[in-house]
């Protein structure tokens, strides 16, 4: 049967190394030889055959050495394995394809056991956004990649009964490697390994989800607060506070006056030091903003944003970045139409910080929100004025005043 021949008799006075694959002849030669020399059984090993169909079979051989007519033989005994190999192959493949489908799903995927919380299998987009190797995940568990107050949350989750059909299981944070928190929607099914109880969770990134409502509702706040006052004052201080909470940790406005070589500092945030914005103030009065020197004299000059991710990168000696040490600055201009009516300044001193383009862009849509309260703020007082001087005008006018419509009545 392993060799194809319809009859035993086919096979008697054939040379055996006709019947051993080419390139395994040599191999068993030796393995004989050896046999025979030391008079004890070859180990099994696997060995191919030329069946007499031309296929190639796979069998697991050993070797019996044996007195036959009085002359040195070998009993070679030869089991089947061409099938079990075949079988093993077809899995190998199966793994590699589940695998490799595994890895090609654009979120993160891990498998977690349901008792231990122990992670047993994660895709390559969970290594390549959290941080951690293969290796590190398989010795961990699922609360290793949560902050710590979200984890009685994940195992209250956990302790609801799973079912074999996907569920969304609600909004988690999730933790990399360097300790950054960042929100996921997670996506469970029940899958029973080696009859242990088991799920798989899709975790999808909500980041840029988060950061774009995070961003309306930002817009959202400083579109109220434009639309309940037209104090100018009171517009900006509101307008570098909504920005100091949110982009950065400190915001200034400088406003552009027609004539004047230098910006003017008309309102200045910070949460994290209010010590800082004294010092800014000492620094603008020693070295006032020059619009030819400083970055954002250039935007007030040039209407064109700013960005400097990295202040260590850049002339210090342009800006009052060391004075003050500030990790990360971004400038856009308050523009009105055509005209730049100042600039938006925003930074951080925190370590690490970095401005994006994120940034930089809801920096702008602020800025140009403001733009327009700064206009109607403006017009509202200058319509006061005018109001002042017809009433000074009609107070203290010494003949009859008269208004008049065009009827005459």
């Amino acid at each position: 049967d392993l060799l194809k021949y319809e009859r035993p008799e086919e096979l008697l006075h054939k040379p055996m190394m006709d019947i051993i694959y080419p390139e395994d002849r040599e191999m068993v030669r030796q393995r004989i030889r050896k046999a025979l020399q030391q008079n004890r059984m070859a180990p099994l090993k696997e060995e191919r055959f030329l069946g007499n169909d031309g296929n190639v079979a796979l069998a697991e051989v050993t070797a019996i050495p044996f007195s036959y007519s009085k002359k040195p033989a070998v009993l070679v005994l030869a089991q089947d394995v061409t099938l079990r190999k075949q079988a093993e192959q077809a899995l190998r493949e199966t793994e590699n394809y589940f695998q490799a489908l595994f890895n090609s799903i654009p979120e993160a995927v891990l498998v977690i056991d349901m008792k231990s919380y122990r992670i047993l299998a994660v895709n390559d987009v969970m290594v390549s956004r959290y941080g951690y190797s293969r290796e590190e995940f398989l010795n961990m568990d699922a609360t290793q990649i949560r902050p710590p107050e979200d984890i009685n949350k994940f195992k209250e989750v956990l302790g609801k009964e799973l079912t074999g059909i996907p569920e969304f299981a609600g909004e988690f944070k999730h933790q990399k490697k360097d300790g950054t928190t960042f929100p996921v929607l997670i996506y469970r099914q029940r899958l029973d390994l080696r009859s242990e109880p088991a799920f798989v969770t899709v975790a999808v990134d909500n980041t840029e989800r988060a950061q774009v409502e995070e961003e309306r509702a930002l817009l959202a706040k400083a579109s109220e607060v434009f639309n309940t006052t037209f104090d100018l004052e009171e517009i900006l201080d509101r307008v570098t506070k909504i920005a100091a909470g949110v982009i950065g940790d400190g915001c200034a406005i400088c406003l552009k006056e027609e004539g004047q070589e230098f910006l003017g500092i008309a309102s200045l945030n910070s949460v994290m030091n209010k010590n800082l914005e004294l010092k800014v103030h000492q620094l603008v009065r020693n070295q006032p903003l020059s619009l030819s020197n400083t970055y954002m004299g250039k935007v007030a000059t040039t209407g064109q944003p700013i960005l400097i991710e990295d202040t260590l990168a850049v002339d210090k000696s342009l800006e009052y970045f060391q004075a003050l040490s500030l990790k990360t600055f971004l400038a856009v201009p308050i523009r009105s139409k055509e005209k730049v009516l100042g600039v938006l300044a925003c930074s951080s001193v925190r370590e690490g910080s970095r401005f994006g383009q994120r940034e930089l862009r809801l920096a702008q849509q602020l800025a140009d929100r403001a733009a327009m309260a700064i206009e109607n703020a403006k017009l509202f007082k200058n319509i006061e004025l005018l109001e002042e001087k017809r009433r000074a005008l009609f107070e203290y006018a010494g003949d009859a005043i008269f208004i008049l419509d065009l009827e005459g009545t």
